[in-house]
């Protein structure tokens, strides 16, 4: 056998191994998180339940038909946090031993070990799976408006003692609630199987994810399609975020990268009929849809703009219909800025006054000068990014706006004062896309991603 037969045989074993790696550390987090010690502490920064990795786990591992196993409380912390680092570990190892053709059977054989196992692994880190499900009983079994009507109005549901936020009406958009009512009505809005149904479209949608990765990168830099695919598909933030939590910002994700797809392929409608699904799945994606639509404008595509304007508002009109009882009905919406901080800064700063008290007395004020001022910057670097896209006219790529999308994607979770790690997988997704033509924002982004989740995740 030749010296680079040898290195590439080396470099696909090394990848596989990492993968394994990846795998046996996600299936004993797995078995870890399916027996949780009772009287566990819930973590403040994952969800507000006090018992809520408790009785999850117990759902869960009860539903499987699983024996209990007895874990310390100490021990249960340090194999969490090692699990995790590991996971990670392997993660950057799988990158790096990337070469530009990989052994896909194989890849593939092992991504689809680590989604099985995500598919139960208990939803611990937050409780919107379990919010998701019973907004769709109340749309779909219970007959009633999401919008209008908390959880706290159908005590009868099964689902209403796994969710923390029952006072609140639905803040997500009519694409999500229908699917969520076809959930609950698929599950008999049973508490683990409508989970495990959420938990299934999120592994689909990481895989119709990395599929458009794969091909937009195949297209336009085909020697790094391996490395820019493997970076979403096997990031452990995707998977736990996407899989595990089952959040519909995976869902988001999917979406935005079919529109990167259709954009690359000319097909700019159909791309912003992908990117409108997505913002009435979550509104976080709305700036996408408005830039698209401005890069339209400017390239001097009436017909085009024309065409785009009706079938959005006749798309969102018809999404809306069996919901919309006014501006009433995004008042969930409006309030979400009253649940508390949780973005990066404020969320960075409250860390660090843990270690300096004196921070304390001023945190609040820091916080919001903090955030205002990053906040100013990025509409500056915003304003700055559309003259330049205004002066370049017809000239403007499709992968410059990609790469737009991927920006502001990036921006907005990791500026808003209220976000959570899962927000930034639409941005990993449309990152991972470009990264050719952005490495280091690429780069920065993901280590962003990766030590926001660690850190949360670590108060465990």
């Amino acid at each position: 056998m030749s010296l680079p037969a040898r290195v590439g045989l080396l470099r696909k074993n090394a990848l596989l191994f990492w993968g394994l790696i990846l795998f046996l550390s996600l299936l004993a987090l797995t078995f870890l998180l399916l027996n949780v010690p009772a009287g566990f502490p819930q973590p403040q920064f994952w969800s507000p339940r006090p018992n809520h990795s408790v009785e999850v786990s117990t759902l869960y591992r009860q539903s499987l038909s699983l024996p209990e196993i007895s874990i310390r409380q100490d021990a249960f912390h340090t194999l969490h946090v090692l699990l995790l680092v590991v996971a990670f570990v392997a993660y950057l190892g799988a990158i790096k031993s990337i070469s530009a053709e990989l052994p896909w059977r194989l890849v593939l054989a092992v991504t689809a070990l680590i989604l099985m196992v995500l598919v139960f692994l208990p939803p611990l880190y937050a409780t919107d799976v379990f919010y998701y499900a019973i907004s769709g009983q109340i749309s779909g079994g219970f007959h009633a408006n999401p919008y209008l009507q908390p959880p706290a109005s159908f005590p009868n549901s099964p689902l209403l003692p796994f969710n923390y936020w029952i006072d609140i009406t639905t803040p997500y958009g009519p694409v999500w609630t229908l699917i969520a009512a076809a959930m609950a009505f698929l599950a008999s809005a049973d508490p683990f199987w409508t989970t495990i149904l959420f938990k299934t479209l999120g592994a689909l949608a990481v895989l119709v994810g990395a599929f458009f990765i794969y091909t937009v990168l195949k297209n336009t830099r085909p020697e790094t399609a391996a490395k820019g695919t493997l970076l979403f598909l096997w990031n452990p933030v995707v998977l736990l975020e996407g899989i595990g939590n089952a959040h519909n910002d995976i869902l988001i994700t999917a979406l935005v990268l079919v529109a990167a797809w259709m954009l690359m392929s000319r097909k700019r409608v159909l791309g912003f009929i992908a990117l409108l699904l997505a913002t009435w799945v979550k509104y976080l994606t709305a700036p996408l849809a408005a830039f698209d639509l401005l890069v339209r404008l400017r390239s001097r595509r009436w017909k085009e703009f024309a065409i785009l304007l009706v079938l959005g508002a006749v798309l969102t009109l018809m999404l809306w219909l069996p919901f919309w009882t006014g501006f009433g009905t995004l008042s969930s919406l409006v309030a979400e800025s009253t649940r508390g901080l949780s973005g990066p800064i404020p969320f960075t700063l409250a860390l660090l006054s843990r270690f300096l008290p004196f921070l304390q007395p001023a945190l609040p004020a820091l916080a919001l000068t903090i955030t205002v001022a990053a906040l100013f910057a990025a509409v500056f670097w915003g304003l700055k990014h559309i003259w330049g896209m205004w002066r370049a006219g017809p000239a403007y790529s499709p992968l410059a706006e990609v790469t737009a999308w991927g920006t502001i994607a990036a921006l907005i979770p990791l500026l808003l004062p209220r976000a959570h790690p899962w927000f930034l997988l639409p941005a990993l997704g449309l990152l991972a896309v470009v990264w050719p033509q952005v490495p280091r924002r690429t780069l920065v982004v993901y280590v962003l991603a990766g030590l926001w989740f660690l850190i949360r995740a670590g108060t465990w």
